[in-house]
């Protein structure tokens, strides 16, 4: 990872703050001497924010939660196919 690529996962992570998300970081700050981004877990992000709609290309993941409703629509919801999960308790 470049300076300039770190850089980008953190204020994709950082906008997703501002917006009121919940961050859980193995690091509460990234240092600007390394390549170096910790791994993060982003909960409550907006569905429709950048972090959301965008692609990474980082240690980072968003958790969306779900209902039966509207997991069709969530999973359709973006024009990038590279990686996503769906867990629950119903393995039916």
């Amino acid at each position: 990872m470049s300076a300039a690529h770190r850089d980008k996962v953190d204020g994709l992570v950082q906008r997703a703050i501002a917006d009121g998300a919940l961050v859980h970081s193995a690091s509460k700050s990234v240092a600007s001497e390394t390549f170096f981004y910790p791994p993060t877990v982003v909960v409550d992000a907006s569905r429709t924010s950048e972090i959301s709609t965008q692609e990474v290309f980082g240690p980072v993941l968003v958790d969306h939660r779900y209902t039966d409703d509207d997991i069709a629509a969530l999973a359709n919801d973006s024009g990038f196919g590279l990686a996503a999960g769906i867990f629950g308790r119903d393995l039916g």
